[in-house]
């Protein structure tokens, strides 16, 4: 969201003004020149820190510095800061384009660096000092008035056995105070073992309770109580023909007990005792076989856990037992929680299905164990839900990611022969995430892998059974081959089976040798992130509705405020009729100039003028936007709002009138707000439904999903604006008000409002709801939002949510804490879990994306390398495109069919200006209102070509493309307000400029490229593919697969001015040629025959 526009809005416009004209009066020019200096200067020197406290909301009061007296660019905040670890950066002026400072080389700051790290032991005040000169910063505890105990405990509660109370996050005031540690509930042993570090020894089982307290002479006393639960004891001894071992079965979680034991040759058990911490018996087992092994046992819910095997003694479970340890480091607090995640399952996460939570031991180690089969497996710890890390103990793996291969490796089998498979060597798992991983089990989609011994086999197929196919007549897919971590040749297909049990087969070769492998079942799982089916490969449409197109002009806003404009109206051209009523609605004196701006008069009239689009008039236009290829619409807000954008709501449970009103509802009334309904906003049982509410749910969704359209609305939860209902009553009554609560707001001694948090700045237009301090939603706007929710997703509420709404996306939802989000996302899939959640994030959102906040971002980190590529930053080669599209895409694989990769937005200029001004940064330098120096003119033809090649990767890469209105027919322009012209419809009047009208060649274009993901053959690999890039050897030639079943969609993107020979890419005769025009892409379909030698190839584009 950009609400920059926002700082030149009218009213701010009409006190400028009035102030300037006062000033003028009272002072001499050399007077004002002074003033301006001085505020110019004082402007320069305003620094707050933006991060993933707030947001990274670089206008934060809360968080602005002050300077240090005396001190040139030295500044200062001091405040109160919870425990936890964020990362931020200094912002200058509360805009990032005039400076932020991150962390560079050896600590110092640099522009822009990376983010910095701030890790809070403690919650307390704060202070922090920022040294612009010497680019330095650092943090220390203010004084401690009041002793703050913090505490935490590592280890399990048992009977006899030691646990860690650490207190080394408090913040005393007075070091030498006494603690005393005791329970009320039984007899513990207290044994100090370091500063604030304690053992503590419980002697029973059961609920208990902690109490600590402390007093000294310096800063008062302070009290806590810890309610924990006391474990039983498990203890073993096993005695063999060859060794005794025994030891203690440690807590695990889940009210289950481990020990392992390593048999490291055959022998014979005497006996294995298992005993509880009283002494009582809990097991005993005497002779039998003891085979070579690793060997768990294992106590649930306080019975020991049998084997199922008879052969086997009755409590020895064998396997390939691994145990991982996760060791903090010392310089850090240790995390609260710590998850492993891997191959083995999905990589998921804490608060998904499959998550591992690892439980700490007294020696502050977090631990868990996993029986896994023979492989390579990689993995990494998430610590406290956020932070992915490798282990340092293991075996590295890449980036944060680490190793562990159990059972024999690739070495220690037999040389491989030609013509001669090891079948002994192959290795699959069904039950293994990381060879049958799930994608959908809807859509029967899996990626399925299998290990061979390197070198053994000249190529591997996987067959499989596909739904509506007689068993005989099965699929076919290649395996790619890559190597794993044990030395293997580790093969990898993705299919489409249309069922959720799948049955398939592997077929390999080595020469003349073959083999067919046993058939292999497996049923697919449900996906722990939610992610719809439906949105992996939609084509998306984002419309901003005020300029899409005007289908009645019954309900165009007509009230003094605004300026309505004729469609076809010259962007640039302000008449005598608008300059007129500008001045008429500022008071400002006939004739006069209006105060000199940048960019000229277009910045003071622009942003009161309305052009009456509706959503009668995307109605209108659905046939044709289903002609285009598209699947799923993103509208702007459409909720009750003043300005253009609708980001200021006036109240979130109406259709503004402007945008629904029906033509059989008459002219819309001209006052604002609208007049509301009698209805009690804290009570969704009470809420009425508008006209313009009743148009959307009973026209324009049915419509829509008619066509096979989703409908995906914007979502504001973390501001409103001034006119909303709630804030005005706080306007009206002040601290008498029942919403006074619902903003952070400030009143005077007389109970007045005297000012605002607002998210465009201190008393801004947009008042930010008040949020607790996790920053989750204050309950009674929680509450109300959560009712917005459920009206918008099923408006009848009969449980059916087919009458609603298919998702969200959000606007600047980092602005709200995590909390919320998880909160806000289970209600949200409990009411369709197929809608789908879209977060506008623009740097990697991967901590976002685990199947606790949001599904999928506006995927600017698509869009960033791509026009980069293209244009914006010459030189960069199609290598360095391959790079960051990889990094742009390292989720799960369901995840990465979803992204939504759009060029431009709303927020951005438009994309084929971008092209046209290169050398910026995406989204940067790119609004004339700000001095930029940025070509606002028509592109020329052939940057209208190279923009196509985009379209081309867009379509046909990994994702869900989206086109900004307009932008498929030529639309161009600098950044807000500008990229938000009105569509130059064919059928209505042209436009008075001639740079603006559509150019419907263009569109053809998109259309054809964009169908291509409904096509019979290539669309479902466009759709649901794995990619695979290619460097072609030329920084201009960008080559990548889709790849699904039998068929691979090969992408080649030429964009220098001489043609490339794209043979060498292709199953082609050495002697052809196939040539690419330049500036041109192509497409090839290869279908693969286990029985054919060559695969067949087709180009389709």
């Amino acid at each position: 969201m950009d609400h920059d526009s926002f700082s030149l809005n009218r009213r701010l416009d009409t006190m400028m003004q009035r102030w300037t004209r006062r000033i003028a009066l009272a002072l001499s020019l050399c007077l004002v020149l002074v003033g301006v200096r001085q505020a110019s200067a004082q402007a320069e020197n305003v620094w707050r820190l933006a991060g993933t406290f707030n947001g990274w909301n670089a206008n934060d009061p809360a968080w602005t510095m002050s300077p240090v007296p005396g001190e040139d660019g030295v500044f200062v905040i001091e405040r109160p800061i919870n425990r936890g670890s964020f990362d931020f950066k200094f912002v200058r002026n509360g805009n990032w384009a005039e400076g932020h400072f991150g962390v560079g080389a050896d600590n110092t700051l640099e522009m822009p660096g990376d983010d910095i790290r701030l890790t809070v032991r403690g919650p307390a005040n704060y202070r922090i000092v920022l040294d612009t000169r010497n680019r330095r910063w650092s943090m220390d505890v203010a004084e401690v008035e009041e002793p703050l105990l913090v505490a935490r405990t590592f280890g399990t509660a048992q009977p006899g056995r030691p646990f860690t109370l650490d207190l080394t996050d408090s913040l005393l005031p007075d070091p030498d105070a006494a603690i005393s540690i005791s329970s009320p509930e039984q007899p513990i042993a207290v044994e100090t073992h370091g500063p604030l570090l304690y053992s503590i020894v419980p002697s029973e089982t059961g609920a208990f309770t902690v109490k600590i307290e402390i007093e000294g002479e310096r800063g008062g006393a302070a009290s806590k109580r810890l309610p924990l639960e006391s474990y039983p004891l498990y203890s073993f001894v096993l005695r063999t023909s060859d060794f005794e071992a025994e030891g203690d079965l440690e807590y695990f979680g889940r009210d289950t007990h481990m020990a392992f034991v390593e048999v490291d040759r055959n022998t014979n058990l005497r006996e294995i005792v298992i005993t509880m911490h009283d002494g009582a018996e809990a097991f005993r087992a005497e002779g039998g076989r003891l085979p070579e092994g690793r060997y768990a046992m294992q106590v649930h819910a306080g019975g020991v856990v049998m084997n199922r095997d008879p052969r086997e003694v009755p409590c020895l479970h064998r396997g390939h037992w691994v145990e991982f340890v996760y060791r903090p480091s010392t310089d850090a607090p240790a995390p609260e929680t710590v998850h492993l995640a891997g191959s083995f399952n999905a990589w998921m996460g804490a608060g998904t299905t499959g998550a591992i939570e690892m439980r700490s031991r007294a020696d502050r180690t977090f631990h868990t164990a996993l029986d896994l089969p023979d492989g390579a497996h990689e993995y990494q710890f998430i610590l406290d839900g956020e932070r992915r890390v490798g282990d340092p103990s293991g075996r590295s793996a890449g980036e944060q990611r680490s190793m562990v291969v159990v059972g024999p490796t690739a070495e220690e089998f037999p040389s491989v022969r030609r013509g001669h498979i090891n079948t002994d060597a192959i290795r699959h798992t069904p039950m293994l995430q990381s060879d049958v991983l799930t994608i959908s089990s809807g859509l029967g989609l899996a990626e399925i892998a299998v290990a061979t011994l390197p070198g053994d086999v000249d190529g591997v197929w996987v067959q499989f059974q596909r739904a509506g196919a007689l068993p005989r007549e099965r699929g076919w897919a290649p395996m790619e081959r890559t190597t794993d971590g044990a030395g293997f040749d580790r093969w990898t297909a993705r299919i489409k089976t249309g069922q959720t049990d799948i049955v398939y087969a592997f077929a390999m070769a080595s020469g003349p040798e073959e083999f067919i492998s046993r058939d292999y079942r497996a049923r697919l799982r449900p996906d722990p992130l939610q992610i719809p089916d439906w949105a992996m490969g939609a084509v998306w449409y984002q419309i901003f509705p005020e300029r899409f197109r005007n289908g009645n002009p019954l309900n165009d806003p007509h009230r003094d405020s605004i300026y309505f404009m004729p469609w076809d109206a010259d962007w640039y051209d302000i008449t005598e009729e608008e300059y007129a009523a500008h001045r008429e609605r500022y008071d400002l004196p006939e004739g006069e100039p209006l105060d000199e701006r940048t960019g000229g008069d277009l910045f003071h009239v622009v942003w009161d003028r309305r052009y009456g689009g509706d959503l009668q008039g995307i109605v209108e236009k659905l046939d044709e936007l289903q002609e285009l290829g598209i699947t799923a619409l993103y509208l702007n807000p459409v909720f009750e709002g003043e300005s253009m954008h609708k980001y200021d709501a006036t109240d979130f449970r109406h259709i503004d009138f402007s945008f629904g009103m029906p033509p059989e509802a008459g002219r819309i009334p001209a006052e604002y707000p609208y007049p509301s309904l009698d209805s009690d906003p804290l009570d969704e049982t009470t809420w009425e439904w508008t006209e313009a509410d009743r148009y959307f749910v009973d026209v324009f969704l049915p419509e829509a999903r008619k066509r096979g359209i989703r409908v995906v609305i914007d979502g504001v939860w973390n501001h409103t604006g001034r006119a909303h209902w709630a804030f005005q009553d706080v306007v009206k009554n002040g601290a008498d008000s029942e919403y006074a609560d619902w903003f952070f707001v400030r009143f005077d001694e007389e109970g007045n409002l005297a000012s605002w948090v607002a998210w465009d700045g201190p008393s801004g237009w947009l008042p930010k709801f008040s949020q607790t301090p996790d920053r989750n939603l204050i309950d009674p706007v929680k509450e109300h939002m959560f009712a917005i929710t459920r009206r918008w997703m099923d408006p009848n509420g009969d449980g059916d949510p087919s009458d609603g709404i298919d998702g969200w996306r959000l606007d600047v939802p980092l602005d709200i804490g995590e909390p919320f989000w998880v909160e806000w996302r289970e209600l949200v899939k409990s009411i369709n879990p197929d809608a789908i959640i879209i977060a506008e994030i623009w740097h990697d959102a991967n901590r976002w994306m685990q199947g606790q906040h949001f599904d999928t971002q506006m995927h600017y980190p698509f869009a960033r390398p791509v026009t980069e590529w293209l244009a914006v930053r010459p030189g960069m080669t199609s290598d360095e495109l391959i790079d960051a599209l990889a990094e742009a895409f390292d989720e799960a694989p369901q995840t990465n069919l979803i992204h939504q990769n759009l060029f431009a937005s709303h927020d951005t200029d438009r994309y084929v200006s971008m092209l046209y001004n290169p050398g910026r940064e995406y989204d940067a330098g790119n609004r004339i209102q700000d001095g930029d120096d940025y070509k606002d003119t028509r592109p020329p033809d052939e940057i209208y070509q190279l923009s196509l090649l985009g379209v081309a990767i867009q379509a046909t890469y990994e994702g869900a493309p989206m086109v900004y209105y307009g932008d498929e027919v030529g639309m161009w322009g600098a950044d807000d307000p500008t990229n938000r012209k009105p569509y130059p419809w064919p059928d209505t009047p042209p436009n008075r400029n001639p740079d603006d009208r559509a150019d419907m060649e263009l569109r053809e274009q998109y259309a054809r490229w964009l169908n291509l993901r409904h096509d019979e053959q290539v669309g479902p690999v466009l759709r649901y593919g794995r990619t695979r890039h290619h460097r072609s050897g030329h920084p201009d030639v960008f080559i990548f697969d889709r790849i699904l079943n039998d068929l691979t969609v090969r992408v080649a993107v030429n964009k220098s001015d001489a043609s490339f020979d794209a043979a060498e890419f292709l199953p082609v005769p050495r002697e052809a040629s196939v040539m690419l025009d330049p500036v041109s892409a192509g497409v090839w379909v290869i279908r693969h025959d286990p029985h054919a030698r060559i695969p067949s190839l087709e180009r389709v584009r």
